[in-house]
């Protein structure tokens, strides 16, 4: 993956915005959980104003029971450490990623 300043900035994101989202990139994939993707959007992707960086994460494992999302979530945003604070994480298996696509779920 490459999150060098160069890249994000020519995506149209912000240097400060750039320099969290390489942060909290590393830490989710080093979160020891089977993060296969993550994919920014919301108002930060659009480079509208904003009060907070939304991520999908994509876990690589087959279907997440509840209590999976539940405790990936907290290992996650653990992870995040005081990043957390301004990062909305949102799970989905790359199944269920999968689905929503073909569904054209929003």
């Amino acid at each position: 993956m490459d999150w060098t300043s160069s890249a994000l900035t020519r995506a149209g994101i912000a240097s400060e915005d750039a320099a969290l989202l390489r942060r909290v990139c590393e830490r989710l994939l080093r979160a020891g959980q089977d993060v296969c993707a993550i994919v920014l959007f919301g108002s930060t992707a659009r480079g509208e104003p904003h009060r907070d960086v939304d991520l999908l994460v994509v876990m690589g494992q087959g279907d997440l029971g509840r209590e999976e999302r539940r405790r990936a979530l907290v290992d996650l945003r653990a992870a995040l450490g005081l990043d957390a604070v301004g990062v909305d994480v949102a799970l989905v298996s790359a199944a269920g990623l999968r689905w929503g696509l073909e569904a054209h779920y929003p």
